[in-house]
């Protein structure tokens, strides 16, 4: 399992690591965010390095095919 969530890391970092500095919680985020436009995403921040990252990945956007990609590196196979 843990081989898994490392290579989905790589993943997002090579696909979404130009678009923000936090290319996976950004992606993981938008993913879960794409359809509901009118949705909230609450972070527990604990420190400033927290908070930081939080707002790098707010601003990253996907399209609908890309949030798809994202979620299929979840689903088992």
């Amino acid at each position: 399992m843990l081989a898994r969530l490392i290579a989905n890391r790589d993943a997002l970092i090579d696909r979404f690591g130009d678009r923000t500095d936090q290319p996976v919680l950004g992606a993981l985020l938008a993913a879960i965010t794409v359809d509901a436009p009118n949705s909230c995403v609450l972070l527990g921040q604990r420190n400033a390095g927290q908070a930081a990252a939080a707002e790098a990945a707010a601003g990253l956007q996907l399209s609908d095919e890309e949030a798809a990609w994202v979620r299929g590196l979840y689903v088992d196979s």
